[in-house]
Formats: structure tokens, sequence, C-alpha cells
């Protein structure tokens, strides 16, 4: 039999949405996706905007409210339902490392991710820029290394405990991997396998492209 849903997902395979669908299922609470296709642009019509106030996904449909934004939408969810488990406490030493693994990931690792894809076929034609996409290989280059100074030999980003900010950082690096980005440090490497390995991962995007149901 299956459970009532306790959160909507709205999103799309191969998107920033799979974060949210990883934490839900990395949390094991049920949850239903609703697929808004960025291509028809179903993301702008009025029906998504009045769910989504910046018409983006992911859009997370919680008992308090719509959520935006993939980096809080995780910290919200660990943090409601699996504080101590997927999120340091705030009187952790970890907490601040976590916080630090976070900044990092939205302010500097993703950054040449986005750029390229906006270069390439995001930005309307006119808006794109040769030139960015000559800049990104060498701007996530740069990134990479940071990122494998500040995972060092730890097993996670926050040492032994698998947090929401590995599951950020997991998906960038499968996002990296997709746009031919491949040269990088083997503890990263090391990491990228060990993170993307989890089953909660790929029920994730099984989930969100349709084969299976809760």
């Amino acid at each position: 039999m299956s459970k009532t849903p306790v959160y909507t997902l709205y999103g799309l395979p191969k998107t920033r949405s799979v974060r949210v669908a990883w934490t839900l299922e990395e949390i094991g609470i049920p949850w239903q996706f609703v697929r808004v296709e960025l291509s028809a642009g179903e993301h702008l019509n009025d029906a998504f905007k009045a769910i989504s106030k910046t018409a983006k996904i992911p859009t997370l449909e919680t008992p308090n409210g719509m959520l935006v934004e993939s980096a809080a939408i995780v910290q919200y969810l660990a943090e409601k339902h699996a504080l101590g488990e997927l999120i340091p406490t705030l009187d952790d030493p970890l907490r601040g490392q976590f916080l630090q693994a976070m900044s990092f990931l939205v302010s500097d690792l993703e950054l040449p991710l986005t750029n390229t894809i906006k270069h390439k076929f995001v930005l309307p034609a006119e808006k794109r820029v040769p030139a960015v996409l000559e800049v990104c290989p060498w701007e996530f280059t740069n990134k990479i290394n940071d990122f494998g100074t500040l995972l060092g030999e730890q097993t996670y980003l926050c040492g032994e405990m698998f947090t929401v900010a590995d599951i950020m950082a997991g998906h960038m690096l499968a996002w990296a991997r997709s746009l031919g980005y491949q040269e990088w440090p083997q503890n990263v490497v090391e990491y990228r396998e060990r993170i993307l390995s989890r089953p909660a991962y790929e029920r994730a995007w099984r989930k969100e492209n349709g084969e299976i149901q809760d």
C-alpha cells in the first residue's frame, strides 16, 4: 500500500531537483514528483507561477508552504527530519565545517557549471558569450582542486558524517562529469564514486524518471 506523500517535488530529471529527491530518499519520507517541462515553457505558465513565485525548479510543496532553491530545501528537510544525521546540530563542532562546505559548493564549485550551460543553451542566443565557455574549464579546474583540498583524506565533507552537503556535491560532480570535465584530484574521483553509489541516489533518479513509485 502506498503511503500518503508528505511532500510534492516539482522538478525535472537531470536538474537540481535530484538533490531534493535524493535528500527525501535518504530520509525515507513519502513524496511525489511532478514533472515540469522546461523546454516546453511549463515553468513560465500561470499555473506554475502560482506555485513557484520565481518560476524555478526545484520547488517543494511542504505542509508549511512552498520552498525554492535546492540548497535551502535540502537544509530545511535535514533540519526538520534528520537533525544530527544529515546535518550537524548547532552545537556540533562539525557545524562550521558543514556551513563552509555548503557556501563553497554554491558560490564556487557550481559557478562554472552554471555558466557552461547558460552560455551553451539556457540564455537567449543573443545573450550568450562564447568567450565564457573558454574560461569555464579553467575555472572548474581551479575549483575542483580547491574542493580536493577541502575534502582531504576525509570520507565525507564533514569527516565520517554524510550530510546534505555531500548530496549537493555529489550532484555537482555528476553534472560536471556529464559536461565533460574529467581531470580531477584522485581523492575527489574516489569521493564521487563513493557518494554516487548510494542507493538513495539511484532511487531518486529512478523515481524522477517514473521508473518506480512509492
